[in-house]
Parts: C-alpha cells; structure tokens; sequence
C-alpha cells in the first residue's frame, strides 16, 4: 500500500491534565483527497487541525508527513513544511490597505498570476486586488485569503470553516475548486458543519466526539 501523505500514531493530546481530548489516535490521510472533518463544539476539530499542520505539539505519539517525524521546537514543528493552515476567519490577517500591497508585504508576490487566474473561476478581474480591503464584502476578502493560500504549492491544506461567510455560488464553486486543485501530492482537510459530506464532494469523513460522552 502506498504510504499515507499525513498520519498520526497513537496521538495523545490534553487540555488539561484533567480534560484529556485525544487517546491512542491513529490516522492515515490518503493522498490526493479531500477530508471532510465533524463534530459538534469542544470535540476538539480545531484543535486536530492545529496539531497536523505542526502548530501544537501532541503530548505523547507522533505525526508524520512525507514519511518523516514532525520534530517540535517550542511547542511547533519546523518540518511541517508542505503544510498550511487557514485559521476561521482568514480575512481579518490584513493589515495593508489593498491585497496587491498584502501580497507584496508578505514577499508572496509571484503568486499573483496564479491568484489572478483563480479569481476569473469566480467571475473576479485583477481589479478587487487594488480596491481598498475595507471597501470589500466580507466575503470577498475571505475568498482573496483562501485564493492566496490555494494559489500555494503547499501538500496539504488544513481549511477551517471556510464556506461561512461566502454566498452560495462562491460556496458551489470553491468546492469545485478543492476537487480541481487536488492531486496524488495534494490533500485537503475541511472543518465544515454547513455541508453534508456529499455535498463537499469528501473522500472521507472523520467525527469527532467530545470526551466523556
């Protein structure tokens, strides 16, 4: 079998040493595939998240990505490399008037093309980069925020709830983009509670459930 792109094992991981969250979990995260992942608040879907993208160190277990050990260094990792998280409300990072100025700022300018083609998939033109941010919907700024990261040639795309906010159309056709961008070197994990699996087009879904139900 080839191996997974993502996987944990035996991944333990505690709030508190009264609250642990997870127990002797163990994933494999196929590759080339978009991840639908559940549960209802306090499971602990953030915190996952978080935790595969190498930004929390687990308490005991391991995370490997690219068939390598993450190694943590102040409680994240710097192998994690390949990897991007997108927090739930990726619009409020700009801090620069425009999104050409962002994207300059950020020395994230050679994607601009990239950018610029996914925005004609939306029906957008290279205008929205230059229009002031704070003139912009809010769902237009979320859409520039997931298009930067899309535009990446990261492996795997952790998205927090990233269909609030956005109008229906928008919502339709991000999901078909996720199934566009997806290859055997690119996965996808959603957090999502607005959309059945079905309707995301998952490859797999994992629940979660709090502790002690």
């Amino acid at each position: 079998n080839e191996p997974a792109l993502l996987a944990t094992n035996h991944l333990e991981y505690a709030w508190s040493p009264d609250y642990p969250l997870f127990c002797d979990m163990s994933l494999k995260l196929p590759r080339g595939s978009v991840i639908h992942l559940q549960g209802e608040m306090g499971s602990g879907k953030t915190t996952l998240a978080l935790l595969l993208a190498g930004l929390l160190k687990p308490g005991a277990g391991d995370i490997v990505f690219a068939e390598e050990k993450m190694q943590f260094q102040d409680g994240s990792s710097f192998a994690a490399d390949g990897i991007s998280y997108t927090f739930q409300f990726p619009e409020h990072q700009f801090l620069l008037p425009t999104f050409r100025r962002e994207l300059e700022f950020q020395e994230q300018h050679e994607k601009l093309p990239a950018i610029l083609n996914l925005l004609l998939k939306f029906g957008l033109t290279e205008d929205i980069i230059d229009e002031p941010l704070a003139d912009l919907p809010r769902g237009y700024r979320r859409l520039l925020a997931l298009l930067e990261l899309l535009a990446g040639e990261q492996k795997i795309l952790l998205l927090d709830e990233p269909f609030i906010g956005l109008d229906i159309p928008t919502r339709t056709r991000l999901i078909e983009l996720l199934g566009e961008l997806r290859h055997p070197e690119r996965s996808f994990v959603v957090i999502d509670h607005l959309l059945s699996s079905e309707e995301l087009g998952a490859d797999l879904q994992l629940k979660l459930k709090r502790p002690f139900q």
